[in-house]
């Protein structure tokens, strides 16, 4: 993977406004008399008061700008490390393998067609976690690297998708057909994929042809036409909704219709079509049903010849230049500030203090590797905390939305975004917005819908940064006369892991989140446009209005992970710690009264159906992975997880697309390891969720000993969204971040940071006459000045 960072500075870091020179000149006069009060005051033990600069220097301006390559190595490890992903030219050797094999028939995408044999998604082939550990914990030798490829097969009878196994690389000679024992589909009909360009472009076609056929009705109603509509603003545009259908194996996707403003997601017009294109055969294609003035027709021509007859006429009319603002992100309002300044930024004044290596990351005591999977991005393997493994494995699994609402859009809506393949949808992230602007940006290779490997430039960022809060304090003081006797606190700066994917109208940002006392974050935040509707009064029941004639209706997002925890190694077990409720009239010191209070109990949870929770607020838990080590006071070393954002879901099981998300039913489920069951989702799910070709609820339903076996945690995430004026244009990430957290539970003897070097000590001198100050040898020299931001360049293809 090649890495790209934010752009070098074309200017003065600072620019000063005149204007207002003499007030600055002033705050630097008193700055510089406080300053030097706190020199007289305040010593650092072992270390003078900081400058604000470097002592070699004497003035900001002589600072050299922070490196932005210091201790990061650009490439790929060559050759790859067993966890980096497909270099591009892997993928390409890969591809051209496969297309001299003449007994595969593949064609290019570009040149495929329903009935034929293309490359569909390509990605690395993960060797099993023993062949690995063998390698990266013993002296095995690195097990070979190969990769997966999925092939849409429209030339077999019947129709199917195959997975194939293609090695060794880099340079391949040998394939075979996979078939994964945990799949529920054999063979795996080719109505499971998702809509690609090959299909896309026939359908669209049918669009423009039935559309043409109805330009008077749309001009009549909308203003506009759609099959040669070009130029024209407001031109109407349609995007098919998922899933294709409530029944395995069908494939009719319903279209609605917006106007082609800047913010589409939100000017629907009311106009939704469904296609029927079932089979290979597209001539048998047709549009087969036309919802238009919240009326439901059968044919296109039934349509036209209501409007022709004057039933069901509506005039939509184009809205102007400020009724499209609203979808817009231009800043309208009253100004906050004038002028404008610049809000705080993050750098490190002395240099990164992390280390990166293709994959590989090192951070202060935490060593892990990063990989980009397809269908769910960015995951992280070989987590180590003092080179301690405490996870093999932690990945985002699956991303869905679950709609409810009237129309048929708003009714049939179910989206399970790892078959949209995030990585392809992970695009161009923006330094300082999207991620600090001193973060490291990463490019990534993807192989979706596409005859070669497309890089995604800048997908994801690394970055260390102070969230804001300290991660433990205390003021001591004297009870009795107020005086402090001690103050002692720490920053929390963590190492964050982000990536953002674009799923249509939904943007998710990830981050996998390093704290210095051995925790690891995972979080999910939603934002970008809402899907939206035209309103009529049946959908009003499922949400509110956000414009005039715009409703945006009730969803539920829901996040799956997957957590392959090891501590101190792959025999563990898994506990909830039961709190519940005593009530003691025992007690010598209660005589006479009774003492209600909260106690726990220790459950061992011996089998898969055991640990599969359905989390109930009348019995809390905690949920403890446990080893057979102690630590220094003879308790069990372990890490627990805490969900800080879950949703109950509210379809019950079985019914609908729920089948293809089975993993929802339960916030936490503990299962036994199998490399075969590597994800709780695949690529098939969106299209077929009534019989998915994974289907998680088998995973628990063997019920297998879960006691000294490596464990797997499957996390599930969601909240509930109706959807309010405040989210045009668009959802904001506030109120909209789940997290979970991996947390050290009596694994240490203490708390792990106060290794830390970053904690600080300030002790009263005698009489108070200042204080002494112990920052770990730290001093607040500043060797390096910021980089100045400059986005210019951003979507530049060249750069």
């Amino acid at each position: 993977m090649e890495i790209h960072e934010g752009t070098k500075p074309k200017s003065k870091f600072w620019k000063l406004n005149r204007l207002q020179g003499w007030k600055l000149a002033t705050l630097i006069a008193v700055i510089i008399s406080l300053g030097l009060m706190l020199v007289i005051l305040v010593t650092s033990s072992g270390n003078d008061s900081p400058s604000p600069t470097s002592p070699d220097t004497d003035s900001y301006s002589e600072l050299k700008k922070c490196s932005k390559s210091d201790s990061i190595t650009l490439q790929n490890e060559d050759p790859p490390t067993v966890f980096d992903s497909l270099t591009e030219m892997e993928m390409v050797a890969v591809r051209d393998y496969l297309l001299y094999q003449t007994g595969l028939l593949l064609k290019p995408i570009e040149k495929a067609t329903v009935d034929s044999s293309y490359i569909y998604q390509m990605g690395l082939s993960l060797p099993n976690k023993a062949d690995v550990l063998n390698h990266i914990d013993g002296n095995s030798q690195k097990p070979e690297r190969r990769a997966k490829v999925v092939l849409a097969r429209g030339d077999l009878n019947p129709p199917q998708m195959q997975e194939w196994i293609v090695f060794p690389l880099p340079k391949p000679t040998s394939h075979v057909l996979y078939k994964n024992p945990s799949y529920q589909r054999d063979p795996i009909p080719l109505s499971a994929k998702m809509v690609d360009k090959v299909e896309d472009k026939v359908l669209k076609e049918i669009l423009r042809r039935e559309m043409q056929k109805a330009e008077h009705v749309l001009k009549g109603s909308y203003g506009v036409g759609y099959h040669d509509c070009l130029g024209t603003e407001g031109c109407l545009t349609f995007f098919d909704i998922k899933p294709a259908g409530f029944a395995s194996g069908e494939r009719k996707s319903w279209w609605w219709a917006m106007r082609d403003f800047e913010g589409f997601y939100l000017f629907p017009v009311g106009l939704q079509v469904r296609t029927n294109h079932e089979g290979t055969n597209t001539s048998a294609w047709t549009l087969d049903r036309v919802f238009y003035n919240n009326t439901l027709f059968y044919s296109v021509e039934e349509w036209i010849a209501a409007y022709d007859n004057g039933i069901h006429r509506y005039i939509d009319p184009v809205p102007n230049k400020r009724e499209r603002q609203y979808a817009t992100y231009n800043r309208r309002g009253p100004l906050p500030l004038d002028p404008p300044l610049q809000g705080p930024r993050v750098y490190e004044p002395q240099g990164r203090r992390y280390n990166i290596s293709g994959s590989k990351v090192k951070y202060l005591e935490w060593d892990f590797h990063i990989h980009n999977q397809g269908s769910s991005g960015i995951r992280v393997y070989d987590v180590r905390f003092r080179n301690e493994r405490i996870a093999y494995e932690i990945s985002l699994q699956e991303a869905a939305v679950m709609y409810g609402g009237w129309d048929p859009l708003m009714s049939t809506a179910n989206y399970m975004d790892a078959s949209w393949n995030l990585a392809a949808e992970a695009f161009e992230l923006v330094p300082g917005v999207d991620c600090p602007e001193n973060a490291v940006y990463f490019d990534t290779w993807s192989y979706f819908n596409t005859h070669g490997p497309k890089r995604m430039k800048n997908s994801y960022c690394v970055f260390e940064h102070n969230t804001g809060i300290p991660l433990r304090r205390h003021h001591g003081y004297n009870y009795h006369d107020g005086r402090y006797t001690y103050y002692g606190g720490m920053v929390d700066y963590v190492l964050v892991v982000r990536f953002a994917a674009t799923v249509w109208n939904y943007d998710y940002i990830f981050d996998y989140i390093f704290h210095q006392n051995g925790v690891v974050e995972c979080r999910a935040s939603a934002t970008g446009y809402v899907q939206a509707t035209h309103f009529n009064t049946e959908d009003a029941r499922y949400g509110h209005k956000i414009a005039p004639r715009v409703l945006a209706g009730i969803h539920t997002h829901l996040f799956n992970y997957k957590v392959d925890v090891d501590v101190l190694g792959t025999a563990n077990r898994f506990y909830t710690y039961d709190i519940e409720t005593e009530s003691r009239s025992d007690l010598p010191w209660y005589q006479g009264y009774q003492k209600d209070q909260p106690r726990f109990t220790k459950n061992l949870k011996q089998t898969e159906w055991q640990a599969a929770i359905q989390y109930k607020f009348e019995n809390p838990k905690y949920y403890v992975f446990r080893s057979n080590q102690t630590n220094a006071y003879g308790t069990p070393r372990g890490f627990r997880f805490q969900l800080n954002g879950m949703a109950k879901q509210v379809v019950p099981p079985r019914t609908g697309a729920e089948p293809g998300l089975s993993w929802s039913r339960y916030q936490i489920a503990i299962t036994k390891r199998k490399d075969e069951e590597d994800s709780s989702t695949s690529l098939y799910s969106q299209c077929d969720p009534v019989n998915p070709v994974v289907n998680f609820e088998s995973y628990v339903q063997d019920d297998e000993n879960i006691v000294d076996e490596d464990l797997v945690a499957w996390v599930t995430l969601g909240k509930h969204h109706i959807p309010h004026s405040e989210d045009a244009p668009s959802t904001a990430t506030t109120g909209n971040q789940l997290t979970f957290l991996l947390l050290p539970y009596n694994y240490f003897d203490e708390d792990a940071s106060l290794a830390s070097i970053d904690g600080v000590v300030i002790r009263p001198k005698s009489g108070y006459q200042g204080a002494t100050v112990d920052s770990n040898g730290r001093n607040g020299y500043m060797t390096c000045a910021p980089l100045q931001l400059n986005l210019t360049s951003y979507g530049d293809i060249n750069s």
